[in-house]
């Protein structure tokens, strides 16, 4: 498509000015007082402009062409993604199976949802092969014995080629983040997925997480991302996108789920696990693993939500319509019995008790007295959160680790929202700047 200059001009071009100034018209005596161009009048003009005459094709060419992120051109393109969100769901079938596939989903995907996804793939590739590169350093892996010795001097040598190709990792950062702390439209900005998602959206990251498990061996898929900020050909046949994937979606569902209830749309909740149910329903037909992974991932999910309810306080309706959601699910799957939910209780109060979020502990145990003096610490815990992206506080805030420089604005994000990361909880920081030092 060919865009009119005067367009291209105003896309493209980048202002300095204070927000909300006014450009006034030269006085002509002569002329009726017209009243003051503001910068914000020109914005959402464009913006309208925008949103009506380009298609999500058109946005998502244009979005390329601007250098960096742009504020009109990013904001009118989440807009589209989830208006022809149907579109990009037919397409993630067989984005784990087929480069094509990928390559057109990825563009609309990176545009919703960036950092939950560079920060599992960083996360991944660093414990990963991150890992063989820093054991193989100190160890000879290269003339050791055995085959899985061998396999982490593959893995390392795999990654000293990746580190080569990609000298911008050595200034990656990982920081943790309090997303109570964002107001809407510095949410929408940095997590739009999160400031956008309905209930039915979210079942739609159901399939495509049970698209992820269905494969039996490594993903043949290159990991490429549309602005190609990073090479990936030397880690191709070792980094695993499925999983990757996979990571980045549980992130994405705890966030969003998040979000919902702390903006008391508990019936877009509802909707989710109403809907998920047949989701559930319909991989026990067709793949017993994925069923398995979105069976337990809909457990954690609830239980994420009716910890966040007890934090809260009087939303028993709330947490009883959960349970018997919950109920259903286990009566139309006929679970083993350590996979009904209701049998999972005990653990999720060992949970509680492990990430010291005592206030929903004591709820939990005074709606539940058949469990209050059960010895919890027989009894393994739950990952209802994923502690290496995620952490919840006892107040119910959430906190998620996120690449620095993938930020929106940095320095904004981190003067209102930066939090300590959690000793004990997964990896602090990506350790690309040390494994350039080895």
């Amino acid at each position: 498509m060919k865009w009119p200059i005067l367009f291209i001009a105003l896309v493209t071009t980048q202002l300095t000015v204070v927000r909300g100034a006014s450009i006034l018209l030269p006085p002509i005596s002569k002329l009726p007082a017209r009243p003051a161009i503001t910068i914000d009048r020109i914005a959402g003009e464009l913006r309208q402009q925008i949103q009506c005459f380009l298609s999500l094709k058109d946005l998502l060419e244009l979005r390329k062409a601007c250098k960096g992120r742009h504020v009109i051109v990013d904001s009118v393109l989440i807009d589209k993604v989830f208006t022809h969100w149907d579109d990009a769901m037919s397409l993630s079938r067989y984005i784990f199976t087929n480069q094509v596939y990928w390559e057109s989903f990825a563009p609309i995907w990176f545009a919703v949802a960036p950092l939950e996804t560079w920060d599992s793939w960083f996360i991944d590739i660093d414990t990963g092969l991150g890992w063989a590169y820093a054991h193989c350093a100190t160890a000879d892996c290269q003339h050791g014995g055995g085959s899985q010795t061998r396999g982490y001097w593959n893995q390392a040598t795999a990654f000293d080629r990746f580190l080569g190709a990609n000298p911008v990792l050595k200034d990656h950062q990982r920081v943790y983040i309090s997303l109570g702390q964002l107001g809407h439209g510095d949410l929408r900005a940095e997590f739009p997925f999160v400031s956008k998602c309905t209930g039915s959206i979210l079942k739609d990251l159901l399939v495509i997480l049970g698209h992820s498990m269905k494969l039996t061996t490594l993903s043949s898929v290159l990991p490429t991302d549309p602005s190609h900020y990073l090479d990936f050909d030397p880690i191709k046949a070792h980094f695993d996108l499925a999983k990757s994937m996979a990571g980045a979606i549980t992130t994405l569902l705890t966030s969003s789920l998040w979000h919902l209830h702390r903006t008391d749309q508990v019936e877009q909740i509802s909707l989710y696990f109403q809907e998920a149910i047949g989701v559930v329903k319909t991989s026990l037909n067709i793949n017993p693993i994925a069923y398995m992974y979105q069976c337990k991932t809909l457990h954690n999910l609830a239980y994420l939500v009716m910890t966040l309810a007890a934090i809260k306080g009087d939303q028993k309706d709330f947490i009883d319509s959960i349970m018997a959601t919950m109920a259903i699910l286990d009566t139309e799957t006929q679970p083993d019995p350590d996979m009904v939910f209701k049998t999972t209780r005990v653990n999720y109060l060992r949970t509680l008790t492990l990430n010291q979020l005592h206030t929903p502990l004591a709820y939990f145990r005074s709606i539940w007295p058949e469990l209050k003096n059960k010895p919890l610490d027989r009894y393994e815990p739950l990952d209802f959160i994923d502690m290496q992206r995620q952490w919840l506080t006892n107040q119910g805030d959430l906190h998620q680790a996120v690449p620095l420089a993938m930020l929106h604005d940095p320095t904004r994000v981190l003067a209102i929202a930066k939090v300590d990361f959690p000793p004990g909880h997964g990896q602090a920081d990506y350790s690309f700047a040390n494994q350039f030092k080895l």
